[in-house]
């Protein structure tokens, strides 16, 4: 890719952009252009730089894609694609219905990137026990950059797998793990949740890794008749509170 010239460096990048690349460190931080190291050097897509192109809807596209590793989303804009009736993506960047096309598709190809996991079981468990031992568990494919609590809003509104199959059970002690692979690689906990249930007063004790303060949190919850409907009506709480 560097001898074909798709890959080019830095100062070349700089060059080719001209005034746009003043703030190329903040479209770095937005996702709106991206690196790709070959041998221990960084190099920026050359399509990045053309300025025949309209950049500004490329740039979008691109902070739409960034949940993916950069070598997949090179291989995404140079790749004609079926959904997007046999166009390269940088051939929709004029027209506003395959522009509006073009994000939609983009979306749904970088949703496949990451994936939210919620596993809940009965008691109090500082690992996580067999999955088959889980009374409810979910998972989804949702954008990492969303918040964390969103993802498991959203995530806990799927039926998902329970046991047993009767209902979900009304716990009065459980431990909600969340997991995530984000770059589409393996499962990463992002947050271990200890529940108490008394009545409609939850208490929560919140670990993330990384973090070396444990969030101990009591919430309200009314009508919740079963564990999913407690963690549901959490994780909303929770999302809302922007925690």
């Amino acid at each position: 890719m560097v001898e074909s010239g798709e890959l080019i460096t830095e100062s070349e990048f700089r060059k080719r952009l001209g005034r746009r690349a003043v703030n190329l460190e903040k479209k770095l931080q937005a996702e709106q252009v991206f690196r790709i190291e070959i041998e221990n050097a960084m190099f920026f897509p050359s399509l990045l730089a053309d300025r025949r192109l309209n950049l500004n809807r490329l740039y979008s596209v691109c902070q739409i894609l960034g949940a993916a590793p950069a070598m997949s989303r090179m291989l995404y804009l140079v790749t004609r694609h079926g959904s997007l009736g046999d166009k390269l993506p940088t051939d929709c960047l004029q027209n506003d219905d395959d522009y509006q096309r073009l994000r939609r598709m983009a979306k749904a190809w970088a949703r496949e990137y990451s994936r939210t996991f919620i596993a809940i079981y009965e008691g109090e468990h500082p690992e996580p026990p067999d999955e088959d031992e889980a009374v409810y568990r979910a998972a989804q494919d949702i954008d990492p950059r969303v918040n964390l609590w969103k993802r498991c809003s959203a995530t806990m509104r799927l039926e998902g797998f329970r046991y047993p199959d009767s209902g979900w059970p009304q716990l009065a002690e459980a431990t909600v793990f969340v997991k995530s692979s984000p770059g589409g690689g393996d499962f990463a906990t992002e947050a271990l949740l200890h529940v108490h249930v008394d009545g409609t007063t939850v208490t929560l004790r919140i670990i993330q890794p990384g973090s070396r303060e444990q969030q101990l949190k009591v919430l309200t919850v009314h009508r919740a008749r079963n564990i999913r409907a407690v963690m549901a009506r959490v994780f909303a709480t929770l999302a809302r509170q922007g925690v």
